[in-house]
């Protein structure tokens, strides 16, 4: 009988366990999602203002670059609050694709292009090694705007806990599963 009352016991507190545990994890997705919301408008105001100074001409090609490259990286972090703002996908662990045919090489190329300027305070050159055989296209059905998260985030990285006056290198390779891309830095760890 004590057995009896035992086990009641721990499936009580089992329960009001996992009970308070949905409750803070409802806590969360409520404060990110406020967040998120609060953080839109200042982001969709720098948007606007990079957007009137985006297609000015500039007389150094950095300066042009920066703002560029500003103004795609502030649209970028609209989609991720977007993104945090659908608190469902985020709390069931679901993550919706769109899957489109796209050329990964032309991604690379443009992300490297893009992040390379990141390095210059530090005098880290980033490059792209494309090892497919000649007349190896790329081509692939995926979703260009989450590989460019990840790879911007690679890349962030590797600029960031990089030495200075080093290099990081995207490659570019086919594998037996289908493509392979490997972003080499020569930072600690």
């Amino acid at each position: 009988m004590n057995t009896q009352f035992r086990k009641i016991s721990l499936e009580k507190q089992l329960k009001a366990s996992i009970q308070k545990e949905q409750a803070l994890n409802h806590q969360k997705n409520l404060l990110l999602g406020t967040a998120a919301h609060d953080l839109r408008n200042p982001v969709a105001t720098i948007i606007s203002y990079l957007s009137l100074v985006k297609d000015k001409k500039y007389d150094d090609e950095f300066t042009e670059m920066a703002v560029d490259c500003s103004y795609r990286q502030a649209e970028k972090a609209l989609e991720l609050l977007n993104d945090i703002l659908d608190v469902s996908s985020i709390s069931t662990g679901t993550l919706s694709l769109d899957l489109q045919p796209m050329n990964l090489e032309n991604l690379l190329e443009g992300r490297v292009k893009e992040m390379g300027g990141l390095g210059t305070k530090k005098n880290i050159k980033v490059n792209f090694k494309n090892s497919l055989d000649a007349g190896q296209s790329a081509e692939m059905k995926g979703d260009s705007r989450r590989l460019e998260q990840v790879i911007d985030n690679l890349l962030s990285n590797a600029i960031k806990y990089s030495h200075e006056d080093t290099c990081t290198t995207v490659k570019l390779s086919r594998c037996d599963e289908g493509w392979l891309v490997q972003v080499k830095d020569q930072g600690q760890g």
